[in-house]
Order: structure tokens, then sequence, then C-alpha cells
């Protein structure tokens, strides 16, 4: 049209200059439109946290519990998941020992909301020894391995009336005893540790601390005693320092009550005991370095690491341990041995063993399986039992001596 006359240069410039300033409001409406959706979608999704409510409820007149021992009993425990919880459960919304579990609890009938992640402090007069129960039945092991899905441990879709993870489970673990749960995947062993920090209440039945009975204390003194090593530990944005202090600065009076100078040299103790400071060496700042949300920004084996340092400097009474080696190598296993057993000494501690090795170190072992435990004992005590516990570590001494003649 410039060749021929009927459009001047001017006009063309003209024109490309008004199509060019009425694309740019176009392109931002449809930009617009994009994150009104994703606005949308997100408010959708707060307003279901907000109306989320809690797995377990406090009593309005719960008790504070007073430093522990460490003797936690079973007592004809029983649990179920109805569909909701079990979902929660297989896509990993469960807690694994950083917070809650969604889902709703059968017996309780409260729909799951996500529970407070800060531990607090009790005790009351012992009860006397309990009695040890076992149930028959059960399946054998097909290698020396434990597999289990840890403290995110899944359950299958669950009908109108939902099977019993647990029936009818008495378990009694003592002060200052190592204790371990072994079995097959959706045994319940996980199950048994989540009721134990109580983020779900027993259908049926009691689990007691100390005597007192976990329903009638605050959760917060509760888990102020308590601490989670879990296999997949959540590390938040922030540095090294700030992830293994979580949740203790605001803690005086309830288990620590130290300054910030005293808790960063304990921070500092940890780190050298859990084998790394070589890692924190290497970095540009240190343990003030900073990681990235869920600790992307290192191993699996080092955010385990971490999550074993949390719990030397929380000093918890009782502890849980989800296999909590399971991704560093043997030399760092090695390693830090010793300070597991350091972290253990004179605590009660119940450990969820995907692996033989980490039974073997326990004071007792139970092995459940069916929902129930069906064997109980020293690890000397249920291989001369012969049954499924004899089976699993000849299966896994059969394995070792494999490896050993591999590397000859």
């Amino acid at each position: 049209m410039v060749l021929d006359g009927s459009l001047t240069i001017g006009e063309l410039g003209a024109f490309v200059l008004y199509v060019t300033t009425l694309f740019a409001p176009i392109q931002q409406l449809a930009q617009l439109y994009s994150t009104y959706q994703q606005g949308q979608s997100g408010l959708r999704k707060i307003s279901q946290v907000l109306a989320t409510q809690p797995t377990v409820r406090q009593r309005p007149d719960a008790a504070e519990l007073p430093p522990v021992t460490g003797h936690i009993r079973l007592e004809n425990v029983s649990f179920a998941y109805d569909d909701e919880a079990a979902a929660g459960e297989s896509n990993g919304d469960g807690t694994g020992g950083n917070g809650g579990a969604n889902g709703t609890v059968v017996g309780t009938k409260m729909r799951a909301g996500q529970l407070g992640a800060s531990f607090d402090p009790v005790a009351m007069p012992a009860l006397g020894n309990g009695t040890e129960s076992a149930h028959s039945g059960g399946s054998g092991f097909a290698d020396g391995n434990i597999s289990d899905g840890g403290i995110a441990e899944g359950s299958e879709p669950l009908d109108d009336d939902p099977p019993e993870v647990l029936s009818d489970v008495s378990l009694e673990i003592r002060p200052g005893e190592t204790f371990a749960l072994v079995g097959p995947t959706g045994a319940g062993k996980s199950t048994i540790a989540k009721l134990i920090i109580r983020f779900y209440d027993p259908t049926d039945g009691r689990i007691t601390i100390d005597g007192w009975d976990l329903r009638d204390l605050t959760l917060s003194s509760l888990r102020n005693q308590l601490g989670v090593v879990p296999q997949e530990p959540f590390l938040f944005h922030g540095t090294i320092r700030d992830n293994v202090a979580f949740g203790l600065r605001d803690r005086a009076g309830l288990g620590r009550s130290d300054s910030d100078t005293q808790l960063d040299a304990d921070i500092d103790a940890a780190l050298d005991l859990v084998g790394l400071r070589r890692l924190i060496d290497s970095l540009p700042k240190g343990a003030d370095t900073q990681v990235h949300e869920r600790g992307v920004s290192l191993s699996a084996g080092e955010r385990q690491l971490l999550a074993l340092a949390r719990a030397f400097v929380a000093r918890p009474r009782v502890i849980v341990l989800d296999e909590a080696t399971s991704s560093v190598d043997l030399s760092t296993e090695a390693e830090i041995e010793g300070a597991l057993d350091l972290l253990l000494e004179g605590r009660t501690a119940v450990l969820i063993a995907h692996r033989l090795a980490t039974a073997m170190r326990a004071d007792r072992i139970a092995v459940i399986d069916g929902g129930g435990v069906v064997e109980l004992g020293t690890h000397d005590e249920l291989v001369a039992l012969g049954g499924q516990y004899a089976g699993m570590y000849a299966t896994w001494m059969a394995h070792a001596g494999e490896g050993r003649r591999d590397e000859t």
C-alpha cells in the first residue's frame, strides 16, 4: 500500500504503533485471567485448610505432663482408619514426624487436620509391670530386610466398615529401654508409633506414659518430651542452625531454658556428633548457610543426619526412630553408631526397624503382623523360638554371607 501510494510512511508507522499499544493490554488481560484462576484454586485450598478440624482434640481440662521416665503401655489397643484417613496415609499426607496426619479417625469421628509441630513435657505414678501378650499367626519374610512405609505408612482403600489396622494390642515399653517394632509392610508398626506420638487416638483401649492416659494430657506437654526422627525429615527454608533448633528457642521452661549462646553451642556439638562437621566446614557460611524448602539442596543422608542432630539438641525423654540411617552410606553409618548409642542412652526409644541390623541393637523386639504382636522378646530369645523372626534372621545371615563371599 505504501508502494502504490495509498498509504504513507507516517500512516504505516502510526498503525504499527497503535497495534502495539493495543496488543499489550490484551496480553495482560489474558495473563490476568490465568492469575485469577490460580488465585481461585489457592483460595479453595486455603478454605479447606481453615475448615479442617484436628484429628485429635485436646480436652478442656487436659493436664500438663511433668518430666517422665518414659514408661509406655499399650493396653488392649485397637485402631482403624476410615476412607479419608486411608487416603491421607497413602498420599503421604501423614506426617512423618514433622507434623500432623490427614484423615478421619474411626471411633472419634473427627475430620483430621494438621497437628502442630511443637513438642512439650509429664509424669505420674508409673503402673506396675504389665504382662507381655502375643497373638498367633502371621506370615514369613522373603528376605533379610524389613520393608515398611515408615511414619507415612499407607493403607488400602476402606469400606464402610473399615478393617482394623491394630487389634487388641498390648505392649509395655520400659523406662530407658530400646524397643524395636519389626514386621512386613502394612503390619501396623508405624501406626503404633503414630498412636504413641498421638497423631491419632485408639479406637479402643488406651495408651499411657508413666501411668497417664495420653488423652488426658495437653498435646504440647506430651510432645515436648517426645523426639521423632523420621525416615524422610522435613527441613524449612532457613539456615542449618535454625533447622536444627526448630521449635526450641521458644521452649523456655518446657525442657529447654538455655540461652541462645548455649543452644548454639549445643547445635555445634550435635552437628559434630552426627558426622556433619565436614559438610558444615565446606559451606560458605557454615551452620548459618541457608537451605531450601524441604532441604532439596542437601542429600537424603544429610537431611537424616540433621534430623538426628535435632533430636540431640531437643533432649527428649522418649524418642521414636524410623530407620534414621536408611539413607546414609555404610561408612557414615559406622561413624554415627556411637552417636546413636549416646542419643539412646538413658532414654526410652521406639525403633521402627526396616533392617534387621537396626532391630538387633534393641533390648527387646516385637514382631508385628496381621494387626497384632506375634512374637516378643530379645534377639536371642526370638532366634531360639524358631518363629518368624528366626526365619528372617536366617535369611539375613544367608544374604550377609553371600555379600562377604562376593567381596573376596
